[in-house]
């Protein structure tokens, strides 16, 4: 489980491993730059109102569509939306 927060992803299990977030909408597709020790280039889009997809290259390219596998090098994440009760 991660969390997105003003412009960080906090991994819940990982507390050590928050990353800086900044996406940029206006761009197609959609662009995001995530950042621990190093920048890492991807793209992401919604899938409904619960589905985040975001796509990332392993040589720290950007991906150009969402896709995913080793002969491509993308990793593609597709965490849904947990609704917590408050």
């Amino acid at each position: 489980m991660w969390t997105f927060t003003g412009g960080k992803l906090i991994p819940q299990y990982n507390s050590g491993g928050v990353a800086a977030v900044k996406l940029a909408p206006p761009e197609s597709p959609r662009r995001l730059t995530s950042r621990t020790k190093t920048a890492t280039e991807g793209i992401y889009k919604f899938d409904g109102a619960d589905k985040l997809v975001m796509c990332c290259r392993d040589d720290n390219k950007r991906s150009t569509e969402f896709a995913a596998g080793p002969k491509l090098g993308t990793i593609l994440f597709v965490p849904e939306r947990v609704r917590l009760p408050r």
